[in-house]
């Protein structure tokens, strides 16, 4: 038996009915293993055996069902250097567009990319050297398959077989599984990258069969991976052991990767794992890190000349765990893999290289070079982000960020586009640009740049440009009667319009408005009497530590000190947090930040972010900020119940009238002229309209609404 998988491409389907119409009439030919149709996907996943039918015959049957059917591709992609889910959506919205690919699923954790594509149109290595261009590193794993025979007891019929073969085929990276009951074996071919041997081993075992390797490497073999010398091993465990245990290693990686076997002691939870792998995964020459909660073991495939078994077991132990190295030689072995990319990786533009020798010179006639340096870039997705976008924009020839150094260089046409347009433009992706240096063309280049700066569009100042301008000022003011974020965006717009004011930054949840100000047109009480006349509340307040804010959060979820660690490291890591100090025994966290930089919505995410729900705690001053939006969420539902009270009987009585006219009664009047309907709606809509309409007249007569309305002739 071959077994295959096709994926085809089935357009024409409307419902459900014709899922399970095309899966019924399909599962019925003969070599049919299992199919799977998705009507939202509009694919139909087969496996079949290649001996009795092929692809092309199954889309020929469905095609004869009135649906059209064309079969597509599916490759897998390795795909480094993501680092957020940030990257992942781009990936899939960016490569999702290309012409010829029906779908995409990007994987974080597996760095991986799923594909289904017409292959007349398209192709895997496309793809890849699509996503490649993006600032990523990928590949085809095409080579990376590794097959694994499995002997299984306890196998007594067919059907315990067909039970183990659908069973292990949906396990993550696993391409195809064949079982044999004669000879109560099970040949597996399957990603390393994704799974291994020994967990296909458990997963059989979990199913009541027992499930073991053989002991002679010829039965555990790799597929386009060549053998080769032993590598010395650097943990003291002799100094040549035999291959015994196999890795995969991508072409792109470094010539000789080593793989470290460390058992793990003091692991709790998945918190603890995810904290393990995220923390050792950056340190320098790690390929991969897989950690096992169950087995307590650790594997890291590294580049032995950038660090050795040794120093990442003293990682792992500064985590707060107990990393050791196995006694036995065949617990540590090294696997030197020829590289199969003829081009070096020195060829790739390199992401460390610095913009430093790159000084600003004028590239010719009418052509500006500035350097400017960008804040809150946190991967390559960021990056080609910014690049993309700025090349999109008429006068600019060229652009270079670096992640790392947060810089960028910006080649324009000074009479086309001005620095300020570029440096806000920057600023509207959601990061953070200062100007470093800058070269004008000419000194009229100059006198262009400066007028059309005058009418960019206003922007927050950056820090070094508040240095330069000694005269602003910032103050604070708190802000009550705000319900939501149009409230928010209504005075941040107004205010914006008095002549003065150079920037405001308002916080719903914490009532607080930042407003940067020249002294020399007007005062702090002045913008409260302005916000006052918007229809809020607002008084003026003194910032002991002004730039500094510190909030106390609730953190559940947290089982173990790595937990702790997790959430320090990662919020730490964020700009514009000055210090954080978790307690594992009261559940709480005490953060500090600069609310220009990040605000208390942000903190929270990124703890949610991590697994540990979060909220504000009571007694911070964020928290009762938070928690006075009660007094107006009950105002609010008082108002609604009392209008609901009023409103019902106005509903019922308006049916009860529609229904007795329609059977032609005679109208009931109370005096000449006013009938009972009229009356009795006036006597409970009246309530609603004064009582429960209240806040909006007193909202409009505040700003003044309703005395230009009374005022104006049109009314």
């Amino acid at each position: 038996m071959e077994r295959r998988r096709a994926v085809i491409d089935v357009d024409g389907m409307t419902c459900n009915s014709c899922v399970q119409n095309i899966e019924g009439h399909v599962g019925k030919l003969r070599g049919i293993q299992s199919i799977k149709v998705s009507l939202e996907a509009r694919m139909a996943r087969v496996d079949f055996d290649a001996t009795l039918i092929d692809a092309d015959e199954i889309a020929a049957r469905i095609d004869d069902m009135g649906f059209g059917a064309k079969v597509l591709e599916e490759a897998r992609i390795s795909v480094e250097g993501m680092t957020c889910q940030s990257c992942v959506d781009n990936i899939e919205s960016f490569i999702g567009r290309k012409p010829g690919v029906h779908w995409i699923k990007v994987s974080l954790a597996e760095r991986k990319a799923d594909v289904v594509f017409d292959p007349l149109r398209t192709s895997g290595k496309e793809i890849s050297d699509t996503i490649d261009d993006m600032g990523f590193t990928a590949a085809v794993m095409r080579d990376a398959a590794v097959t694994a025979v499995i002997s299984v007891e306890g196998m007594t019929c067919q059907s315990c077989v067909h039970n183990i073969e659908g069973h292990v085929a949906k396990k993550a990276g696993v391409a195809s599984v064949d079982v044999s009951l004669e000879r109560k074996r099970a040949t597996i071919v399957y990603d390393p990258a994704v799974t291994s041997a020994e967990q296909l081993c458990a997963a059989i075992d979990d199913m009541g069969f027992e499930a073991t390797l053989p002991e002679h490497s010829d039965e555990f073999v790799a597929l386009a991976t060549e053998r080769t010398k032993t590598t010395p091993s650097k943990g003291g465990l002799g100094s040549s052991t035999p291959a015994a245990t196999l890795i995969h290693v991508r072409p792109y990686e470094a010539a000789q990767v080593t793989t470290a076997l460390i058992n793990v002691e003091g692991m709790t939870c998945q918190s603890c794992v995810k904290n393990i792998e995220g923390t050792v995964g950056k340190r320098a020459g790690v390929k991969s890190v897989t950690v096992s909660l169950e087995m307590k073991r650790a594997t890291i495939a590294f580049d032995p000349a950038a660090t050795s078994a040794e120093q990442l077991c003293a990682a792992i132990d500064d985590m707060g765990f107990e990393a050791t190295l196995p006694e036995h030689s065949d617990e540590f072995v090294a696997l030197a893999v020829e590289r199969t990319k003829s081009a070096p990786v020195a060829s790739r533009a390199s992401p460390t290289s610095s913009l430093s020798s790159l000084t600003p010179t004028s590239t010719g006639a009418g052509v500006s070079v500035i350097k400017v340096k960008i804040y809150g870039m946190h991967c390559k997705s960021c990056v080609f982000k910014i690049e993309s976008h700025a090349k999109e924009l008429a006068g600019i020839s060229d652009v270079k960020v670096l992640l790392r150094d947060e810089e960028g260089m910006v080649h324009y046409d000074g009479s086309v586009i001005s620095k300020e347009t570029i440096m806000a433009e920057i600023v509207s992706l959601g990061f953070r640009c200062e100007l470093d240096t800058w070269l004008p063309a000419s000194s009229a280049a100059e006198s262009r740049d400066s007028a059309v700066g005058a009418t960019a569009r206003p922007t927050r100042r950056t820090k070094k440009q508040k240095a330069d301008n000694d005269d602003v000022e910032r103050c604070y003011l708190h802000v009550t009667g705000m319900t939501c974020a149009s409230c928010v965006a209504n005075i941040e717009r107004n205010m914006m319009k008095v002549k003065g004011v150079e920037s405001i930054l308002v916080a719903l949840m914490s009532q607080k408005a930042e407003i940067e100000y020249d002294p020399s047109l007007i005062l702090p009480s002045q913008i409260a009497n302005y916000v006052k006349e918007l229809g809020f509340g607002a008084e003026v307040i003194e910032e002991e530590h002004v730039g500094e804010t510190a909030i106390e959060v609730t953190i559940e979820g947290m089982t173990c000190a790595a937990c702790v660690h997790n959430i320090e490291t990662n919020v730490m890591k964020q700009r514009g947090v000055i210090d954080v100090k978790v307690a594992l025994a009261t559940g709480r966290g005490k953060v500090k930040f600069d609310p220009i930089l990040i605000g208390t919505r942000d903190i929270l995410k990124v703890i949610d972010d991590l697994g540990f729900p979060a909220g504000l705690a009571k007694n911070s001053r964020a928290g009762a900020a938070f928690l006075s939006h009660k007094g107006v969420t009950r105002q609010w539902r008082n108002t609604f119940l009392f209008s609901l009270i009023f409103g019902v009987p106005v509903m019922a009585m308006m049916i009860y009238f529609m229904v007795s006219m329609s059977h032609c009664n005679p109208m009931i009047y109370v005096v000449d002229g006013l009938s009972l309907e009229n009356f009795l709606l006036f006597l409970l809509c009246t309530p609603v309209q004064i009582l429960g309409g209240r806040y909006f007249y007193v909202q409009a007569q505040s700003t003044g609404w309703l005395w230009e309305w009374w005022r104006s002739p049109t009314s």
